[in-house]
């Protein structure tokens, strides 16, 4: 018994499935390095945004960094998301974290390396 798959082509029943189960590991991957990127949003000149970098490197994080300075609607974005106009403004996934402050505080307590496990 064949299925369409609604683009006209023919399949046997079951292929889908064996398709979705053998890409479920790299799907789940995906998300979890999604979830898990770490992005700041910095300026040149900002002592806290080089400590958030120094702390997150010291651990051996590897993070996205946008500078709102050099690009164009980056501020925008980031007062956008997080709410607040000072840098860094610091993100896991999408969860916001805050600033260095935050940061800091956050890896006292253990829950920096948990939230990137």
């Amino acid at each position: 018994m064949v299925a369409n798959d609604n683009a006209g082509c023919l399949m046997p029943r079951g292929v889908w499935t064996t398709i979705a189960s053998m890409l479920a590991p790299t799907v789940n991957l995906y998300r979890r390095l999604m979830m898990n990127t770490v992005t700041l949003y910095t300026t040149d000149t900002c002592p806290y945004c080089r400590n958030a970098k120094s702390l997150l490197a010291s651990k051996g994080v590897a993070m996205q960094e946008i500078n709102v300075q050099r690009t164009p609607g980056k501020l925008e974005e980031m007062i956008e998301r997080s709410g607040r106009r000072t840098v860094p403004q610091i993100f896991v996934g999408d969860i916001h974290i805050g600033g260095f402050d935050d940061l800091a505080k956050l890896d006292r307590q253990g829950g920096l390396m948990s939230m990137l496990a």
